[in-house]
């Protein structure tokens, strides 16, 4: 409720402000909320451990570093440590056996093949903002120089679908522990954040 306002006043404002379901606009307005709350809670994390590297990176390592298994070692051993945990994880997960698939899946699609102003499309569209790894070359120039890179990697990504492999550095991911909640006291209380080369971001693009 308004206070000081005259009540039709006070209703004008409040229609306004708050228009029912029935307004026309309302669908588009619903959507956009929805998409904007669902990028945010994407983008959240990642921008966290940019803002935490860029304005105060001993913060970042000593949240790392004061969980009590590893607060004993020093910082390299204690993301080792760390490193093999969630490693761990990953690997406790069986492999796919592939014949072990029912016999009735549809045809394979044949492979596609991607196309070098695709991937210069690709390259012109990455954000300034976006995680690198170390091997990786800064956006500015991937952006600068799309067009002389799309050759190569376009070939190197028809290759790996022919092949059904991939370079071995591009399956290398960055992981960045970030704390779930202010006083994390195990490997549980944190989430990974993991950063894949550019050239295996662009090539996930056409396969998923």
């Amino acid at each position: 409720m308004l206070l000081g306002l005259h009540p039709g006043l006070s209703a004008s404002c409040s229609n306004t402000t708050y228009p029912s379901s029935q307004t026309p606009h309302f669908p588009s307005f619903s959507t956009t909320v929805i998409h904007e709350i669902k990028a945010a809670k994407l983008s959240y994390y990642p921008n966290e451990i940019h803002r935490l590297k860029q304005e105060n990176i001993s913060r970042l390592n000593e949240t790392i570093t004061s969980i009590p298994s590893v607060a004993h070692l020093p910082a390299t051993e204690a993301a080792e440590v760390i490193n093999i945990h969630f490693l761990n994880i990953c690997q406790s997960l069986p492999s796919l056996d592939l014949t072990s698939l029912p016999a009735y899946l549809p045809t394979p699609a044949p492979l596609p093949t991607v196309h070098e102003h695709r991937v210069t499309n690709k390259l012109l569209k990455l954000k300034s903002r976006h995680s690198i790894t170390p091997a990786d070359i800064p956006i500015k120039l991937y952006q600068e120089f799309s067009v002389e890179l799309a050759k190569p990697l376009c070939s190197i990504i028809n290759a790996s679908l022919r092949q059904s492999q991939c370079p071995a550095s591009w399956k290398t991911a960055y992981v960045t522990p970030v704390p779930k909640t202010c006083s994390s006291q195990s490997f549980n209380d944190y989430r990974l954040i993991a950063i894949t080369p550019i050239p295996s971001l662009v090539c996930e693009g056409f396969i998923l």
